[in-house]
């Protein structure tokens, strides 16, 4: 019996010798004050800031094999929902690594950049995204790692024009009345059926839209360089939903191109990036730096995205929409914008341009902060971030309505963080 002990002890111990499972997290907690605009009346308040746990098991096969499962969950307190984070499978071969799952953006914004000790909410990026599909592979060629990847999703534009397209809005929010008998939303239709263009889920073909990217980066002592370039497709889910051509003319046959660097100059470590975007989208810029004293560390990053609401979509022709192809109905029971399709009352108006759909004006971020370490694992840190949404170059005539111009919102945050 003693035997028999010792050799299932010796065989669970070998197994976990070899699928070695981690939990990792972090939670943070403190005061945050939230003023959209300068002269407006501010939100304040205490607040769980962070809470992810991260699960990671590995799983050595032998002969340079291995398998790396993560998985991650956001939960900020009791009364908080659970949210599933970044999930992926790696199979590490001698050759590469193969990498699957599904991710919280899908954007190709450098990242190389100085990575300020600073904290801010999600929803403020320049540039983001929904939770995508990706599979990738990813090797190593001297002292550059290769990678090319292929994701099924949208960017937030895409989520931005999908709310436009395909989800009920609120009538007010379109310039339309909203007290009886007019409704209260508005619903965009397709020949009478509803539609909702909103990326994954059954049936929608990954998403809207695919990206192919093409990544090489080189990290060596000081110095890390990186570059991307991007192909974007139309899924063919959407190729014949009335309207589709909104979609096709601005993400179809687009190329995206980054290039970012950093260099640590010991005193204090300097990061830039770039990214230009073929069919009229704007550019992307972005530049910071991190400076650390003792046990503090100060950041700042400046962010700019240009304005490309004037050239996005400018391939969809005016008479499109006066033939009928997209016309927004004006009645006093049924306020609703048709995507094809004929409707039995009210009058027709020409619809939509498709500048009014894609696009955003100007945005600018600029954020500084400072960290205090008592520890590799706790830390306190102060952050101010203030945001800047310029004037839209083509106003949204067509709903009556001018996009808010020069909206800038200040944040201020002291929060307090321990990892484990």
């Amino acid at each position: 019996m003693k035997k028999t002990l010792i050799a299932m002890a010796a065989i669970a111990t070998t197994q976990m010798a070899m699928a070695q499972v981690t939990v990792t997290g972090e939670l943070g907690y403190g005061y945050n004050k939230i003023q959209a605009a300068r002269s407006a009346t501010s939100t304040s308040g205490l607040m769980m800031t962070d809470g992810e746990i991260n699960f990671k098991a590995v799983e050595d096969l032998g002969g340079g094999f291995k398998v790396t499962v993560n998985s991650a969950v956001q939960l900020k307190g009791r009364d908080s929902a659970m949210k599933a984070r970044d999930a992926t499978i790696a199979f590490l071969t001698p050759i590469g690594q193969v990498t699957a799952g599904t991710i919280d953006s899908d954007s190709e914004y450098p990242r190389a950049f100085a990575d300020a000790k600073i904290s801010l909410p999600s929803d403020k990026q320049v540039a983001g995204g929904d939770n995508v599909d990706v599979i990738a592979f990813t090797t190593k060629l001297g002292p550059v790692y290769t990678t090319l990847s292929y994701t099924e999703g949208g960017t937030q534009d895409v989520l931005d024009l999908a709310t436009a397209l395909g989800a009920p809005m609120p009538a007010a929010a379109l310039g339309l009345p909203s007290t009886a008998p007019f409704p209260s939303t508005v619903t965009f239709l397709n020949g009478g059926t509803a539609r909702n263009l909103s990326p994954g889920g059954p049936g929608a073909g990954g998403g809207p839209v695919q990206i192919t990217s093409l990544n090489a980066s080189y990290a060596e002592g000081p110095l890390s360089v990186g570059l991307t370039v991007s192909s974007y497709a139309v899924s063919a889910s959407v190729q014949d939903v009335a309207g589709a051509g909104l979609f096709r003319s601005a993400y179809d046959g687009r190329v995206d191109t980054s290039v970012s660097g950093a260099y640590n100059f010991g005193v204090a470590k300097v990061g830039v990036g770039y990214k230009s975007r073929s069919k009229g989208w704007g550019t992307e810029t972005e530049a910071g730096i991190s400076v650390p004293v003792g046990a503090f560390s100060f950041g700042l990053t400046f962010e700019q995205k240009e304005d490309d609401t004037k050239t996005i979509g400018d391939g969809v022709t005016a008479g499109q929409f006066e033939s009928g192809a997209i016309k927004r109905l004006v009645g006093a029971g049924d306020p609703t914008l048709y995507l094809g399709g004929k409707a039995n009352i009210g009058d027709f108006v020409p619809g939509l341009i498709a500048a009014d759909l894609k696009g955003t004006a100007k945005r600018t971020k600029i954020r500084v902060g400072v960290d205090y370490a008592f520890s590799k694992m706790t830390s306190l840190n102060f952050s101010y971030g203030t945001y800047e949404l310029g004037s839209a170059a083509r106003p949204m005539t067509a709903l009556g309505t001018k996009q808010a111009s020069n909206m800038t919102t200040d944040e201020f945050q002291l929060r307090l963080m321990k990892k484990f």
